[in-house]
């Protein structure tokens, strides 16, 4: 039974013939019944709105269902189930209608963060616009390049945390770090690696400090990706090796024109983004002048 489609805050109506089931229309009907309809998500769960249902023509079985596009305007894109009551006499009985399927529709949300384009897929599989799909996809793959743009921030942080580690280790002064974050810092030795460590000079709000400002710089896009940079677009590439993985990984069947499974390219994809990631260094251009700031490696 094929659903019935409505776009997000928008006005639907349908023409719909009531089948018994023997597969004929029914059409005993006087008229005369009271008809109500709901919409909720399945199972035992509320209804999320009901849809407005009149008699077109009792005779025939046909009524009329219609949607009013404030009924939508929050509901999230998918399918709903329906279900149509008819009462008379004191007595209702309920009959299951096609599934509501609610299209997206614009809204007012910002455009997720990416780093690499579509271009940067392409070059990594030609093939990767044969996959984008208008249900479950943002044009360009916005949604998976964001993924994998969040993906490399996290490398980049826990980079900085493995550096702040090691120098705790080794007891030596950070300065040089935190002279990145803070002129007005002195000198300081050791790092508060816990109880087991004895005192620390270096305070954990200080080391927590340095670790928002290096979020805000790649918040605000400084990490160096351009070709024409000293990282020559390698963190692009990496990007989009890994955002080839989330566009593969929920595929069904095999590559075009290969029999590699979707599954499997998803899992080559990831692990080679992983492993550029040996030679990669995070140039950041902490001052927006071209130049590299802050180095992780």
């Amino acid at each position: 039974m094929a659903s019935l489609e409505a776009i997000r805050g928008a006005d639907r109506a349908w023409k719909l013939t009531l089948i018994g089931g023997d597969g004929v229309a029914l059409t005993s009907f006087a008229g005369t019944e009271t008809l109500a309809s709901s919409c909720w998500t399945g199972d035992d769960q509320e209804a999320s709105f009901s849809p407005t249902a009149t008699w077109i023509d009792a005779s025939e079985g046909t009524i009329r269902l219609s949607v009013a596009g404030s009924q939508t305007t929050d509901l999230s894109p998918g399918t709903y189930n329906l279900q149509l009551s008819i009462t008379s006499g004191g007595v209702t009985v309920k009959q299951n209608l096609p599934g509501l399927r609610i299209l997206p529709s614009p809204g007012t949300a910002e455009p997720p963060a990416t780093y690499c384009t579509l271009d940067d897929l392409r070059r990594v599989a030609a093939w990767v616009d044969q996959l984008q799909d208008l249900d479950t996809d943002q044009t360009g793959f916005a949604e998976q390049r964001a993924i994998a743009w969040q993906w490399l921030v996290l490398q980049v942080m826990a980079r900085f945390r493995r550096i702040q580690s090691g120098q705790a280790r080794l007891g030596s002064s950070w300065a040089a770090l935190d002279a990145e974050f803070d002129s007005s810092s002195t000198t300081t030795l050791g790092y508060d690696s816990g109880p087991g460590s004895g005192p620390s000079s270096v305070p954990d709000a200080t080391i927590r400090t340095a670790e928002t400002t290096l979020l805000g710089y790649l918040d605000d896009g400084l990490l160096m990706t351009a070709d024409d940079s000293p990282d020559r677009g390698l963190s692009r590439r990496i990007m989009a090796h890994y955002a080839m993985a989330e566009i593969c990984q929920p595929q069904i069947g095999n590559a075009p024109g290969s029999e590699t499974s979707y599954q499997l390219l998803a899992t080559q994809f990831r692990n080679r983004a992983i492993g550029m990631l040996g030679g990669w260094r995070a140039r950041i251009d902490t001052a927006s002048d071209g130049t590299v700031g802050l180095e992780l490696r």
